[in-house]
């Protein structure tokens, strides 16, 4: 019967769903079908459900949702009007839904379709008056090539085309205000083509997206609306550069005239950027004494990139976002020598990671902007967030524990002042907007002085902590300071967080963009100065007077960096020993040890001062080394760094004394802190230091490293060095 039957009405049935192939055309079947009424119910319409069929019309009721690929392939169909509840599920079209449907000279798609799927009009040579509407965001592979009749409109709301999706179709004026991405020959064999526009968001054709509009004879004016110059592969008929005309940003003119590729159009003309909203910068920009944007539009950097402005000619920006990928050190940075830069609001959006490997889950980052932020208006994209201030009052009076604060609600951080943040969700991008005016710090020309405040402590270990950062968007070499004091950073570690010391005179250290460091303010210092010529663009050390690191002997100072360490958990200590030094802290030149998670080494001074580095004369050459060990186990010490002569290791529990210099030691330690196990005898000459086993007992005065008498025998004693009728001793 399938082969004779010309009508089918289906609307008495309740079926919500046409299978598969149901009346596909093949051999005898259906050939003579030209009408069917579908159920009022129907949803859904199978893979090849009228393929190849001889149908012209057929009704599609509210309420149908999807309709299979090749549902229509090579019909005869010759209306389609689509509810709006299609693509109501996924706004997915299917593939070649009526691709070779010659005949078909109406169409509506409705209003939930999204993305054309491939092939889904090829070769629909009849159609015409069909505009692509606005709900289409992507037009997949063929999507609508070869529809030699129809202009589907400006297309000034698609972002995406795919390969081949508008080739040889009837489109005459074009507008991609939204476009980002091209595939290849997108509109290639547009004959009817006048003008193309592409939006500021586009800049790159390459070699996934040549041939767009090679084979256009009609195209004349092709204007490219990107901040950046576009790149130019493949994208023409040579044949009619000629008769074309380029419009492009005045202030990238001459850039586009001096691109060999570009230079072959008839002619190259700049258009004023007065009324531009938002510019999407995707590639590095370098604005010479002249070159400037018209009008106050507002940017967009992407991440990454370095943008540079010159000369003094006057520079008006809206909002200026841009963003540092923390997680992954990439960072948008900016150089400006331009005094008369003026921005509305800058923007620097953080991205941040939590540690979900260990049971420390949010992470902390040490951030310094500059520019003031209001801690009300910092709003990461979702979740909530914390951020803290460090009470260098508070670790004056009370030590190094206890001192991070929450900032209070309206509380504004100022520009180049230190602060710890963290997101709650993980994966996320953070605002930290500008506040009031102070958006055109973030282009200022000017060296930044950072003030330093005091805060007396009775321990100098404890004395005027200060947590400043780096104020300019961009790497800075800190030898380049006008400041000689040792820095400790702050590096989110081992799913919490850990503190490193640097000394400016041993260590060459690249601060990061937005990165927060620690400073003691010594006496006499009132501030930092970050001198412009520590500004750079990479990570290096390029300076001469970065000096690098000398790995030999010195007759002044001799240096040992000793490092404790577990699987992927480490951390490391410092002595120098210098004889112009004090053996008391000096903030000159010592760092007071900050305590973070995880493993944790120290030295410790004769006043009970925990050290990160300890700058000191050799005197008896013993120093105490303390431990903070997070869990049983085996751990190592290793000099990983060493001007000394020799450096021996004494395990006061062990009786173990071992040559660091030639081989590293490894012990068993259960979990807390040790403060009396370890000390580094540090030979530069013979020390006297002798062993007096616990046996050894005879009445004699006992005094302590710092001469105090603690008793009249060695016996029970707690383990350490000891001074005895004048030898060093030490008690296992």
């Amino acid at each position: 019967m399938s082969g004779t039957l010309w009508e089918i009405d289906l609307s008495g049935i309740t079926n919500t769903t046409i299978p598969a192939s149901r009346f596909k055309c093949v051999g005898n079947d259906w050939q003579y079908l030209n009408k069917v009424v579908l159920p009022a119910g129907l949803t859904d319409i199978g893979d090849a459900a009228f393929y190849k069929s001889h149908i012209t019309r057929i009704n599609f009721p509210n309420g149908l949702k999807t309709i299979g690929y090749d549902a229509f392939r090579d019909s005869n169909i010759e209306s389609a009007m689509l509810p709006d509840s299609y693509c109501s599920a996924d706004a997915t079209s299917g593939n070649g839904v009526f691709m070779n449907a010659y005949m078909l000279k109406e169409l509506s798609i409705g209003s939930n379709v999204k993305i054309l799927g491939s092939s889904f009009l090829q070769n629909c040579v009849s159609l015409q008056n069909f505009t692509l509407p606005d709900n289409v965001e992507e037009v997949w592979e063929n999507g609508c090539s070869d529809c030699w009749n129809n202009d589907f409109g400006s297309l000034s709301h698609v972002k995406k085309f795919g390969k081949y999706s508008m080739m040889k179709t009837a489109v005459t004026a074009i507008k991609l205000d939204n476009v980002t991405d091209m595939s290849n020959n997108v509109f290639y064999a547009c004959s009817e083509l006048k003008s193309a526009e592409l939006g500021e968001r586009f800049f790159k054709f390459d070699k996934y997206s040549y041939g767009n509009f090679v084979a256009c004879p009609k195209l004349t004016t092709f204007k490219v609306n990107s901040p950046t110059m576009c790149h130019y592969y493949s994208v023409f008929t040579n044949e009619y550069l000629a008769n074309m005309t380029l419009q492009v940003p005045n202030y990238l003119v001459n850039t586009y005239k001096a691109d060999g590729n570009w230079l072959k159009m008839g002619h190259i003309e700049g258009f004023s950027t007065e009324t531009a909203d938002w510019l999407h910068i995707q590639e590095n920009l370098t604005f010479g004494a002249r070159q400037r944007m018209e009008g106050r539009p507002n940017i967009y950097i992407n991440n990454g990139l370095i943008f540079k402005i010159g000369g003094e000619t006057a520079q008006q920006f809206g909002k200026f976002q841009i963003h540092a990928d923390r997680e992954n050190e990439s960072y948008t940075q900016i150089i400006s020598t331009c005094p008369n830069v003026d921005i509305t609001t800058a923007d620097i959006c953080q991205y941040t990671c939590n540690d979900h490997n260990y049971s420390h889950a949010y992470a902390w980052y040490a951030l310094c902007l500059p520019y003031d932020v209001c801690v009300d208006d910092i709003k990461p994209t979702e979740g909530d967030f914390a951020v803290r201030y460090y009470d260098g009052a508070n670790r004056a009076t009370n030590g190094a524990t206890g001192s991070w604060k929450d900032f209070e609600s309206g509380a504004v951080i100022p520009a180049g002042t230190g602060f710890i943040y963290q997101a709650s969700k993980d994966g996320v991008w953070s605002h930290f907007p500008s506040h009031g005016t102070g958006g055109n710090q973030i282009m200022s020309p000017n060296a930044h002085t950072t003030t330093l405040a005091t805060y007396a402590a009775e321990a100098p270990a404890n004395q005027s902590w200060n947590l400043v950062g780096n104020p300019y968007q961009c790497y800075y070499d800190a030898k380049q300071m006008e400041f000689n004091s040792p820095i400790t950073v702050f590096t989110p570690y081992y799913g919490g967080f850990q503190y490193n010391a640097y000394s400016l005179t041993d260590d060459n250290y690249i601060l990061r963009p937005n990165e927060a460091f620690f400073v003691q303010r010594p006496e006499g210092i009132e501030s930092i100065t970050f001198a412009l010529a520590g500004k750079q663009t990479d990570n290096t050390v390029h300076t001469a007077g970065a000096k690098p690191i000398q790995m030999e002997a010195t007759s002044s100072r001799q240096l040992l960096d000793l490092t404790i360490s577990k699987d992927d958990q480490n951390d490391r200590t410092r002595v120098v020993v210098n004889e112009k030094a004090s053996i008391d802290y000096e903030m000159s030149c010592d760092a007071g040890k900050f305590f973070g998670e995880g493993l944790q080494i120290y030295t410790i001074g004769n006043d009970g001062s925990c050290y990160a580095i300890n700058e000191r004369p050799l005197g008896e050459g013993m120093v105490t080394v303390g431990i903070i060990i997070p869990a049983d186990g085996e751990y190592t010490f290793a000099l990983t760094r060493n001007e000394a002569s020799r450096v021996v290791l004494v395990d006061m529990e062990t009786g173990t004394q071992t040559d660091l210099t030639s081989g590293n030691y490894s012990f068993q330690a259960v979990k807390g802190t040790d403060n009396e196990r370890f000390a580094l005898k540090i030979e530069g000459k013979p020390t006297g230091i002798e062993t007096i086993s616990n046996t050894e007992i005879k009445t004699r005065a006992v005094y302590d490293l710092t001469g105090r008498l603690v008793g009249n025998s060695i016996q029970g004693l707690k383990r350490g060095i000891y001074i005895v009728n004048g030898r060093k001793i030490y008690v296992k």
